[in-house]
Formats: structure tokens, C-alpha cells, sequence
């Protein structure tokens, strides 16, 4: 399969998942989706450091949600969000690599009014370690969010600088969880010094 035809293949099964869950919002509005019952409860799983559960399945934004200067394509995206939140779920992942998503992401929550179950995560995506900083201020502006539950460094560009500004960024209260390690990742997995650096264990040669 060539990388077009890849691409091609994602955005039909993306457009096919967000037609999906317009056509259940809609059912939602004339009543006739069906309800949760206690066998169906949403599975949850507790975040580390502040112990609140969230559901285990979240929303990504990687090309569905770059949409920002569409106004129809906006209004399905908040359909969507909307049915997204009153089936339970709040987890929405986004990044600055993702285009437009940010914005559009922003646009939606703030005609839902912020739902209370959201929980914001995204990422700081620059290799130039002075921009981090400035970056996830603009996400957060995008967003239209104080502070964000979780950021994570995105294909580990300059993850060292960026993992210090977010926990600097996490005691100032603009973030609620650092980064965990990710052990399965191709790039740590190779280097066990980012592993350590972000355990806070001594890293050898430092």
C-alpha cells in the first residue's frame, strides 16, 4: 500500500467513525439510542498523581478535528463532542502538529460551554526548546482551557528542555500530570537515559 492510499484509507475510516457518531447523536436526540445500564458502565482507570478516574477511551484529533476554517465541518465536530461527553467520555488528545485541530477543538468546547468531565491533554511539538514555553501558552489559549490535565512531548523533540517547562509548568498549576514514561516507545526503548531522566533517577554521564 503506497503512503497515499494510506492516507487515503485513514481519512475514509475517520470520515465513516465521525458519520457513525452523528448519526448516534442524532438517534440521542429523538430518544431512541439506547442507555447504558449497570452491565455497560464505562471502564475508568485512575490518573497516578491526583487519583481521578477517567474513562479509557478518548478522543483523538489527528486530521478529524483540523477543520477550523470550515464552518459546517465546525458544527458536525461540536455534534460530535457533544455526543462524545453524554456517553460519558472526556479524555480529548490533541497537538500544534495537528494543524488546525487545536482551534477547532477550542471553538467546540466553548459551545458546549466547557462540559465539567473534560480532561485536556496535548503536546509541546518544536525542537527549538525556547519555544515550548510560548507554545503551550497558544495551546492553551487555542483550547480556551487554563491549564491542561496532561502534556506530553511529542516524538520527544528536544524532550529533556520540554519536561523541565512542563514541571515547572505543573507546580505554577498550568499543568496537572508530567509525562510518564513510555517503555514500549521505539526511541526510549533504545535509550534507557530518557526512561531514567523522566523517573528522575541520576542519568550516567550527566
Amino acid at each position: 500500500m503506497t503512503d497515499d492510499n494510506h492516507v487515503l484509507k485513514v481519512r475514509i475510516d475517520r470520515r465513516r467513525f465521525l458519520s457513525l457518531t452523528m448519526a448516534s447523536a442524532a438517534m440521542g436526540a429523538l430518544g431512541l439510542a439506547p442507555r447504558l445500564n449497570a452491565a455497560q458502565e464505562i471502564q475508568t482507570r485512575p490518573i497516578p498523581r491526583s487519583g481521578e478516574r477517567i474513562p479509557i477511551v478518548g478522543m483523538g484529533s489527528y486530521v478529524t478535528f483540523d477543520v477550523a476554517q470550515e464552518p459546517e465541518l465546525l458544527d458536525q465536530r461540536t455534534e460530535v463532542l457533544r455526543a462524545f461527553f453524554a456517553a460519558g467520555g472526556g479524555l480529548i488528545d490533541s497537538s500544534p502538529m495537528y494543524s488546525s485541530s487545536e482551534a477547532a477543538i477550542g471553538h467546540c468546547l466553548d459551545r458546549l460551554g466547557m462540559p465539567n468531565g473534560l480532561f485536556s491533554a496535548t503536546k509541546v511539538w518544536t525542537w527549538l526548546a525556547a519555544q515550548g514555553d510560548d507554545q503551550m501558552r497558544e495551546s492553551r489559549t487555542l483550547w480556551g482551557v487554563p491549564r491542561f490535565d496532561l502534556m506530553q512531548v511529542h516524538n520527544l523533540l528536544s524532550w529533556k528542555e520540554h519536561l523541565r517547562t512542563i514541571r515547572n509548568d505543573r507546580e505554577a498549576g498550568r499543568v496537572l500530570v508530567a509525562p510518564r514514561p513510555l517503555h514500549h516507545h521505539p526511541v526510549v526503548g533504545q535509550h534507557p537515559r530518557v526512561v531514567g531522566h523522566q523517573e528522575g533517577l541520576p542519568l550516567r554521564g550527566d
